[in-house]
């Protein structure tokens, strides 16, 4: 009598389970879990959208939610780690009119975050958080420390590749203070490629 391929692993398996029949389990209970749904697609959305115009460029600044589903990149001091997010698509292809998210992960003291992108080929600097459009606060606090507000990369990001610089700094940074450099109560500070592309 010709015996299925199930009943030939369990008898070399001798009554315990085998790697296949293992394999097997996992996958028809994996098959029942709904897939997780990404924290920006919710249904609580995170386009509550407000606009600011920034005297330099036109960057739309967007309420955010809190939330998670980040991941710490940027380097800095032991203060906080910054980080910035393309939402929906990563910053190594970010697609004009997506949302630049920005962040502190685990801030020691209290601070604000200022951020402005520079093109890559030369041009004008484009302002993204300094005290003259809204410096987001962040509290000391352990973990992801998400901005209350988003930059909609409009039609001032021309396709191609740009240096955002972001900054955690004790007071609201001026764009004159950060125009020279680095300010002096800079708490941490990190830079991010981007690259913007069509929609």
């Amino acid at each position: 009598m010709k015996k299925s391929t199930e009943e030939i692993e369990h008898l070399l398996s001798r009554g315990a389970l085998g790697g296949p029949e293992r394999e097997r389990i996992l996958s028809r209970a994996l098959a029942g879990l709904p897939a997780p749904i990404p924290w920006w697609r919710r249904p609580a959305s995170w386009m509550a959208a407000s606009g600011l115009v920034a005297a330099t460029a036109v960057a739309l600044v967007v309420a955010l939610p809190r939330g998670d589903g980040w991941t710490a990149k940027g380097g800095g001091t032991p203060a906080a780690r910054l980080d910035v997010t393309c939402l929906g698509a990563h910053l190594e292809a970010c697609p004009a009119g997506s949302t630049l998210a920005f962040a502190a992960v685990d801030p020691s003291a209290p601070g604000y975050l200022a951020a402005y992108a520079e093109p890559r080929a030369g041009g004008e600097r484009i302002w993204y958080l300094s005290a003259d459009t809204g410096a987001p606060a962040v509290a000391p606090a352990a973990g992801l420390q998400p901005a209350e507000h988003g930059i909609l990369l409009g039609p001032e990001h021309l396709p191609g590749p740009y240096v955002v610089h972001l900054f955690l700094t004790r007071q609201p940074a001026s764009k004159a203070s950060l125009r020279g450099g680095r300010p002096a109560d800079t708490l941490a500070e990190a830079t991010f490629s981007l690259v913007v592309v069509g929609r």
